[in-house]
């Protein structure tokens, strides 16, 4: 049986066969644009490299992938159920040598799915080893414009610039952290020239490396004003935001809990923006006539897949399939019901 032989081969997992096989078949079952920058690649190598890491811990035990899944197709060819089922015992293991770290359900849960998608790949699934269940998914506040009003009251510039930027516009938080002043619109130029110039809204377009979907969002005069405070408009090649997600994730839910309006076991987090601008423009707010926007241009703005037929026939903007619904239409539908998003008028 082959022993682990050094650092390097868990350094170089992609020059295995069996690794190459299984990236290929992720990718396929892909919705990332760029599949090689994708989370679901990033996190597939790391808890593999990790799986072999812990298997090399025994010099018996296979160490390698091509190794493991050679050992495994050879097993469960085996009349012994002892032998027939050893590499599922690998895996519950691992499991348990997770626990032991303090992992967290959610974190073994997709560990243990990468691990055994590896072996599905080769033909060599592992029936037997149940899934890890995560935790329940966690209560959150979404916050009324009240609500926001009171975070931004008490925010440093860079939070508050990007709680109105993300409620203003729905975008997700990976195209906010990318986004930088040279983001170019098809008709308004960039977003430091829209700045500078005044216009209002900021139209933003992008491409989501998540689904593919060509994205028109915007910023309103709130989200303007706060940009305005806050970045260096002469920066056109850096990014607008420099914090990294856990840092905005940990001030969103200090902000919450300091303006009293959340607590730590209900908290404010950044996805509660998005929620927010969802219901927030898809109804408008009838008590005062402001109307609600189409579900479907809510969503695009959003970067949400609406579906092939929906696409088809939702086009907007100057693109290769031709000429949809005006940038300047689509501003113009988003600022009529940007009342309903607007935290001055509470």
């Amino acid at each position: 049986m082959e022993t682990w032989k050094s650092e390097n081969m868990v350094e170089n997992l992609e020059v295995y066969t069996t690794v190459k096989k299984w990236l290929n078949k992720l990718q396929a079952k892909s919705r990332s644009v760029d599949f090689d920058k994708s989370s679901t690649r990033r996190a597939g190598l790391y808890w593999l490299k990790q799986y072999c890491k812990f298997l090399s811990i025994d010099p018996n035990r296979p160490s390698n992938p091509d190794s493991i899944i050679a050992e495994r197709m050879k097993q469960i060819q085996s009349p012994d159920l002892n032998i027939k089922r050893q590499h599922e015992e690998f895996v519950e293991a691992y499991v348990i040598h997770l626990k032991e770290q303090g992992k967290s359900p959610n974190t073994i849960s997709t560990a243990v799915g990468l691990i055994r998608s590896f072996y599905k790949a080769s033909y060599g699934g592992l029936d037997q080893v149940a899934s890890v269940r995560p935790y329940t998914i966690r209560p959150f506040k979404i916050p009324t414009l009240k609500d926001i009003k009171k975070m931004c009251v008490i925010a440093d510039a860079e939070t508050k610039a990007w709680i109105l930027t993300q409620f203003e516009s729905g975008l997700g938080n990976t195209d906010l952290l990318d986004l930088t002043l040279a983001n170019l619109s098809s008709e308004y130029g960039t977003i430091g020239q829209q700045l500078r110039k005044g216009t209002v809204p900021i139209h933003v377009e992008i491409r989501r490396q998540k689904t593919g979907e060509r994205t028109h969002s915007f910023f309103g005069p709130n989200a303007i004003s706060a940009l305005k405070e806050y970045v260096n408009i002469k920066g056109l090649s850096s990014k607008i935001f420099k914090m990294q997600m856990r840092t905005v994730q940990q001030r969103v839910k200090a902000l919450g809990i300091k303006a009293k309006i959340s607590t730590q076991e209900v908290p404010v987090t950044p996805y509660v923006f998005r929620k927010a601008f969802n219901s927030f423009m898809k109804f408008g707010d009838p008590s005062k006539d402001i109307p609600g926007v189409n579900e479907a241009i809510v969503e695009l703005m959003m970067g949400h897949s609406i579906g092939r037929v929906r696409s088809a026939y939702l086009v907007t903007g100057q693109g290769s399939t031709g000429t949809g619904i005006p940038i300047s239409k689509l501003a113009e539908i988003y600022m009529k019901t940007y009342p309903a998003i607007d935290i001055t008028l509470v």
